[in-house]
């Protein structure tokens, strides 16, 4: 294996594929997460009430404070979220790591275009949990860790377009950046989780600002219900079957008399035909007598 064949494996390799590490404390966990961390991993921190997520980018030069010299220290570069900051949590402190001379504001002043920030690890850990997340290797495929890191450092220096697009917590923040940094995927589960929350608080406050209306409309259509069944026991109950007989036979009753006076009716109207012709036919065959024979011709 020639020294260029090793160079390309290298480029295309792949750190932490998939790895979703422990819970760490800057001030007790900083040397052995160092040991653990590689370039182009996803890297979420526990903030109160959201998590922030940067992508290690190893060790850069840095301006720790305003007007001092660069030093070589592990960075991360991530999409500034305006109202982070890692000093407000509930989380034990970051110790003798925490810079004393600079603050984060002025870090971001002097680092980054936009909303991008290349900043010391330890400045953004501050005294939240840190733990390494690259669960999304699962569903979409990771870039080369190299690949990932120069993408970053060609946004952070202005020379994306992505370099220039403002946060938005919905569709723009730091999980989109750090996803898209190394999955080449801008998705936040954050979000999603997010919306499925308000969703089903919406549906919740239905329920609770619509009662009455829901009610009476449930109570009326169990009233409904049950007039409808006791209309269909009554058509099909033993006093509706004897009912039903009674009005059939009633009716055809009403049909037979009025069968038989349409048949005496008819005879009388045949009876009276029949009288009234004899008299005329005898008159006729008094008058002109007898018919006449018919001859048989020979």
């Amino acid at each position: 294996m020639t020294a260029s064949d090793s160079s390309d494996e290298s480029a295309q390799q792949v750190f932490n594929h998939g790895l979703i590490s422990e819970w760490h404390i800057l001030g007790v966990d900083y040397p052995f997460f160092l040991n653990l961390v590689r370039i182009g991993d996803r890297l979420e921190m526990k903030r109160q009430g959201y998590c922030h997520w940067v992508v290690f980018v190893g060790v850069q030069y840095v301006i720790l404070e305003e007007d001092g010299p660069h030093v070589l220290v592990p960075c991360v570069v991530h999409r500034n979220n305006p109202a982070d900051d890692p000093s407000v949590t509930g989380q034990p402190g970051s110790g003798i790591f925490r810079f004393s001379g600079s603050t984060r504001m002025s870090s971001k002043a002097a680092y980054g275009i936009g909303d991008i920030c290349l900043e010391p690890l330890r400045d953004v850990w501050g005294q939240s949990q840190i733990r390494i997340n690259n669960k999304l290797d699962h569903t979409m495929e990771p870039l080369p860790s190299k690949e990932v890191v120069e993408r970053l450092m060609t946004v952070f220096e202005g020379k994306d377009s992505m370099s220039y697009t403002p946060y938005n917590v919905m569709t723009n923040n730091c999980e989109h950046f750090a996803s898209w940094a190394r999955n080449s995927w801008a998705t936040s589960r954050q979000v999603s989780d997010m919306t499925q929350k308000v969703l089903a608080a919406g549906a919740a406050a239905l329920t609770l600002f619509l009662p009455r209306p829901i009610s009476l409309v449930a109570g009326a259509a169990m009233v409904g219900m049950h007039a409808l069944r006791q209309g269909v026991q009554q058509k099909t109950g033993p006093s509706s079957k004897t009912t039903t007989t009674a009005s059939i036979t009633t009716v055809n009753s009403a049909d037979t008399e009025e069968e038989d006076e349409v048949d005496e009716a008819a005879d009388v109207s045949e009876n009276s035909t029949s009288a009234s012709s004899l008299p005329q036919q005898n008159g006729t065959m008094e008058e002109n007598g007898p018919p006449p024979r018919k001859r048989n011709r020979v």
